[in-house]
């Protein structure tokens, strides 16, 4: 039972979701654009409270998120990695897919740490 679980998570992971469709519904900071992500990171790095209240809201999101998912999976989905660490890479994906939402941007981290040993 426990195998065919992560089967189906790591399927849902895979599966690239368009912004809009109908069989997704994203909901909270995961369904912002990378855009709004990067302007959150850009003015928290600069101290700017609105910013910084914005960042710790994606921050949270990204923690549930990881958390249910290693709850889901049995795993710890970012493998040692410090969260501080998986909202750097996050941005990283999200300067080069602005469009994309901020959950792709959690599920590239995932897969990327997916491979790690």
């Amino acid at each position: 039972m426990r195998t065919g679980v992560r089967l189906m998570i790591w399927l849902l992971l895979l599966t690239p979701i368009q912004a809009g469709a109908a069989s997704a519904k994203l909901l909270g900071y995961g369904a912002r654009s990378c855009d709004e992500y990067v302007i959150a990171w850009k003015g928290w790095e600069r101290g700017e409270q609105e910013s910084v209240d914005e960042y710790l809201m994606y921050r949270s999101w990204l923690e549930g998120f990881v958390s249910g998912m290693s709850f889901a999976t049995g795993e710890d989905m970012l493998h040692g990695v410090a969260i501080d660490s998986a909202m750097n890479r996050t941005r990283v994906f999200c300067e080069g897919n602005p469009d994309a939402d901020f959950f792709n941007g959690a599920s590239d981290l995932l897969k990327m740490l997916s491979r790690l040993p």
